[in-house]
């Protein structure tokens, strides 16, 4: 839609593909680790309870500067926070080190989500 619509060129398109795909797999990872713990399906709501905290605070709807700085302090600790960041670096031309941050970020939510997924997984089937 942003290319149809013109507001970003077609190479910041395809990069913000990419981009999504790597935000896709570092929640799918954590998110297959987290499952790893539930023993029964009623605990998928606490999965909930925590994305959609995120998504409101994830400077998505508000700029970050409109929240105290403590929320904002906390607030660039989330994951969502991240991937916004860096879809807009894509989207504004504007890379920076912040960007490779963004990026090892989510790097290191796969590591750790598969790893522990791995790890999980075994000592589940196993046994």
């Amino acid at each position: 839609m942003l290319l149809v619509a013109g507001l970003v060129d077609p190479l910041a398109a395809v990069l913000m593909l990419a981009a999504s795909l790597l935000i896709a797999l570092g929640f799918a990872a954590v998110g297959m680790a987290v499952t790893t713990f539930m023993t029964r399906f009623q605990q998928l709501d606490w999965l909930m309870v925590l994305m959609l905290p995120m998504f409101l605070f994830s400077a998505t709807l508000f700029p970050i500067e409109v929240y105290p700085e403590l929320a904002q302090r906390l607030i660039q600790v989330l994951p969502l926070w991240h991937g916004v960041e860096l879809m807009r670096h894509i989207a504004f031309w504007d890379f920076g080190p912040m960007s490779l941050v963004h990026v090892g970020y989510y790097l290191a939510m796969i590591g750790v989500g598969l790893t522990v997924t791995t790890y999980r997984m075994q000592k589940l089937f196993l046994r």
